[in-house]
């Protein structure tokens, strides 16, 4: 392999390396703008702080056992917060 070879090699691993960070901030941005419209959404729903509605959020995602985006997404398409499933109770409790 000659010295311009190499080189060429090396920048073809550097521009993959680039596209896959590239790829994941987008998909990062997105996430965020969903958050963010799914947390004002419940600011002005519930009349509450950013802080309060990122973490009912938060705690919703937690107890849900799902990714807090997947929430946010949820809210955005219905306008709805998702409802948390009711546990079982167990018999003779």
């Amino acid at each position: 392999m000659t010295c311009f070879e190499s080189e060429l090699e090396e920048s073809r691993r550097e521009l993959a390396a680039e596209q896959e960070r590239t790829a994941g901030l987008r998909v990062a941005l997105l996430s965020n703008r969903q958050i963010g419209m799914a947390m004002g959404i419940v600011m002005e729903r519930f009349t509450i702080t950013d802080d309060r509605a990122f973490d009912l959020l938060r705690r919703l995602s937690q107890g849900m056992n799902r990714k807090l985006v997947d929430i946010a997404r949820d809210i955005v398409a219905t306008g709805q917060l998702p409802v948390s499933p009711v546990p079982r109770r167990r018999s003779g409790d």
